[in-house]
């Protein structure tokens, strides 16, 4: 039997795992996978917080570091901790990571709404199975989480991006 390397697996191979849609499962380790290795010189030249975002995203989908990420979160760590500058949000370590200005509240909210969202969706799929998904569904959604269709529609998407759900056609079909 072959193990299954979610940085090289294809994402069929992935769906063909025992363990393809729970939590850490073989899909969103290679999702995540793919979309790391897509980005790795934007996350390597690009600032500590995205080397942070990286690391965070291989924590949630139970992924080892590949090298080059490993050795890009150390370099910065250790910037710190070796005393070539003086704090964590220094830019060679780890940078601020909201510019100056961003109001918390949006991002705390936005954050909220993203699980809240998916409880919406899937409760509604759930009480209904028979549910169309479109404009009347994500005005409905919103409704619940005090948010406009579009926005409903948007923090939906970033919660499939993010690995906490799949997308509302998905959970749809699994049903029927």
């Amino acid at each position: 039997m072959v193990l299954f390397d979610p940085w090289t697996a294809s994402l069929e191979e992935a769906q063909q795992q025992p363990n393809a849609y729970e939590p850490q499962g073989s899909v969103q380790q290679c999702v995540y996978a793919n979309e790391l290795t897509a980005k790795r010189d934007e996350i390597i030249t690009g600032d500590g917080f995205s080397v942070l975002q990286a690391v965070a995203k291989c924590a949630v989908a139970g992924l080892a570091l590949p090298d080059w990420l490993a050795r890009a979160f150390l370099a910065r760590y250790r910037s710190v901790q070796g005393g070539q500058v003086g704090s964590w949000d220094d830019e060679k370590s780890f940078g601020k990571p909201y510019p100056k200005g961003t109001q918390m509240s949006a991002i705390r909210r936005r954050r909220l709404n993203r699980s809240r969202v998916v409880i919406v969706v899937n409760k509604l799929i759930f009480q209904n199975p028979g549910i169309v998904i479109d404009t009347h569904f994500w005005e409905r959604v919103g409704l619940e989480i005090g948010e406009g269709k579009t926005n409903a529609q948007k923090l939906h998407a970033q919660s499939v991006n993010m690995g906490m759900t799949r997308n509302a056609t998905a959970i749809k079909s699994g049903l029927l």
